[in-house]
C-alpha cells in the first residue's frame, strides 16, 4: 500500500527537494509521476540510511520549561539522552547536542496532519544546521511529538552523524 504523505511541503523543503526530483527526471528521461515524487520523497527524507529511532521518551513541563528523557536506538546501540528546553523539540535537540562534538541547530520546523480526523497520522518537517551545513528531513507518526522526534533523527542520519553514549568531548582552552 502506498503511503499518501499529502506532500504539503513548506517552501524551504520544496527548495531542498526540487533537485532530487530533477535528478530523477534527468536520469529516467521521462516525466515524473505523482507516485514517483512520493517515492523520491520517502527515499530522501523518511527512509534514510543509518536510521535512528526513539525507543521511548518521557516528557514533563514545569515552570515554563520542558524536560525530556529518551532512549534512542542507533547503529551502535542504545543511547540515553536527557535535557530541558523551551519545548519538547528544543529539549530533544539539546539532549542530542550533549552527546555530540558537532552542534545541531534547529533552523526550521513545520507540521501538519495527514487526514481529517483525530485518528490521522502527523507529518513533521525539520531543517537542521549541522556543522555549518543544512539538512532537511521528515518524520511520520501517530502523534506530532513522535513525528517531530523522528524528523530530527532523520536529519541527523542524513548528515552522517552518529549519536553515541559517550558525552561530547570538552572543548580545550586555546593557549596563547
Amino acid at each position: 500500500m502506498e503511503q499518501d504523505y499529502g506532500l504539503i511541503l513548506p517552501r524551504w523543503l520544496q527548495v531542498d527537494f526540487s533537485p532530487h526530483v530533477q535528478q530523477f527526471a534527468e536520469q529516467s528521461e521521462t516525466e515524473v509521476s505523482t507516485g514517483q515524487i512520493r517515492q523520491i520523497f520517502q527515499d530522501t527524507y523518511i527512509d534514510v540510511g543509518n536510521p535512528m529511532t526513539v525507543e521511548s521518551y518521557q516528557a514533563s513541563r514545569s515552570k515554563g520549561s520542558d524536560q525530556l528523557t529518551a532512549t534512542l536506538i542507533t547503529q551502535t546501540g542504545r543511547v540515553e539522552i536527557s535535557s530541558e528546553g523551551k519545548g519538547i523539540l528544543d529539549a530533544f535537540v539539546s539532549a542530542i547536542n550533549s552527546k555530540l562534538d558537532s552542534k545541531l541547530i534547529l533552523v526550521d520546523y513545520s507540521e501538519h496532519t495527514l487526514g481529517d480526523n483525530e485518528q490521522s497520522e502527523a507529518m513533521a518537517y525539520v531543517q537542521l544546521n549541522i556543522n555549518g551545513k543544512r539538512f532537511c528531513a521528515a518524520g511520520c507518526s501517530e502523534d506530532i511529538v513522535g513525528a517531530s522526534l523522528r524528523a530530527v533523527l532523520n536529519a541527523v542520519s542524513r548528515a552522517g552523524v552518529d549519536i553515541k553514549n559517550e558525552a561530547a568531548p570538552a572543548l580545550k582552552a586555546v593557549q596563547a
